[in-house]
């Protein structure tokens, strides 16, 4: 056992098939430690002084670093769909300028002819393009300012506001053209563009969810959204059923008897993804750098995602630092 201590950090003993080099004499490895009379699980980044003393130079908790990872993988499909909302903030600027705009022109030109209901169309009708263009608009600069924000309850709020008043504004505008227009020509077709452009809006979508998103699930299998884990090695990745009853030996993370597997302690028996607790009889995948996860959300990662592990980064299509160990000593 390697034994070292950083302020609070005691490191009880290195997972010698985890320890890799990288730079300058800086080794990499995940350790036992006790932290707060707690022991975890960390990745550490240290060296040997003179004495052959291990320097800590930095310790992350693993599950946090699995949780980072994880939010990168969704920071980058934020970033990725930035240009979609810069599309929407663009197609709800022009249209809610042209409506605007239209509706200042025809304003002095209705006169006395137009009702309250009637008017209440119009203002109705800008205030509901307005509410999307800001909408749209808080959401690309959020992203582009922070590329970790997240919808808040908010402007969660103040669409679905938006959402009502464009309602609204349809279902009035449908009884005003289905009685007899009173505000003109002009103030009719205003109303009339206005149920047209909401109706390919939203019928257009409908057409698209009914027609061509059964097609692409249906050839999403041949077209993965990730980078998924090459040939059979998925199948190859060995899979335990999780026994409570286990106990590891000393100094070791798990076990496996037989076709079961158990864990040292309620900390090490979690999903990293899920962040939920193991449960006996659950199916717990072990990948090629000795990291586990329950079958079901492991498996959906390397098939979608990414071919490496959300802890360590390891590509499962590549030999891990323990195998090339094994094999050299072979040899």
């Amino acid at each position: 056992m390697n034994q070292g201590q950083n302020n609070n950090l005691e490191i009880i003993g290195l997972y010698h098939n985890t320890v890799q080099q990288l730079n300058d004499g800086v080794f990499e490895a995940d350790a036992l430690v006790n932290v707060n009379e707690r022991r975890r699980i960390y990745r550490i980044n240290f060296r040997r002084d003179e004495n052959d003393q291990m320097v800590i130079i930095n310790a992350v908790d693993r599950h946090n670093l699995a949780q980072q990872n994880i939010q990168n993988e969704g920071r980058e499909n934020i970033q990725y769909n930035l240009l979609l909302n810069v599309g929407f903030v663009v197609y709800n600027f022009l249209k809610f300028f042209s409506f605007a705009i239209a509706f200042g022109f025809l304003y002095p030109q209705m006169g006395n002819k137009c009702g309250y209901f009637s008017l209440s169309i119009g203002y109705l009708l800008i205030l509901g393009m307005a509410l999307n263009l800001y909408y749209y608009a808080t959401m690309c600069y959020n992203i582009r300012m922070d590329s970790t924000w997240r919808i808040g309850e908010n402007l969660n709020n103040l669409s679905k506001l938006s959402w009502w008043i464009n309602t609204t504004v349809l279902i009035m505008s449908m009884i005003y053209l289905f009685d007899e227009p009173s505000c003109g020509n002009n103030y009719t077709n205003f109303i009339r563009i206005y149920v047209v452009v909401n109706f390919i809006e939203v019928v257009l979508p409908i057409l698209f969810i009914c027609c061509a998103v059964p097609v692409i699930l249906l050839f999403a299998r041949y077209f993965p959204s990730g980078t998924p884990l090459n040939g059979g090695r998925l199948n190859n990745l060995p899979v335990y059923q999780f026994d409570p009853t286990i106990i590891p030996s000393m100094g070791q993370s798990y076990e496996i008897m037989e076709d079961k597997i158990g864990f040292e302690n309620e900390e090490e028996a979690e999903d990293a993804i899920d962040l939920t607790s193991y449960i006996e009889g659950d199916e717990i995948r072990l990948l090629r750098c000795e990291h586990h996860f329950k079958k079901e959300t492991i498996d959906k990662w390397l098939k979608n995602q990414s071919q490496q592990c959300p802890i360590c980064r390891h590509n499962q299509n590549e030999l891990h630092v323990s195998e090339e160990t094994n094999v050299a000593n072979i040899v």
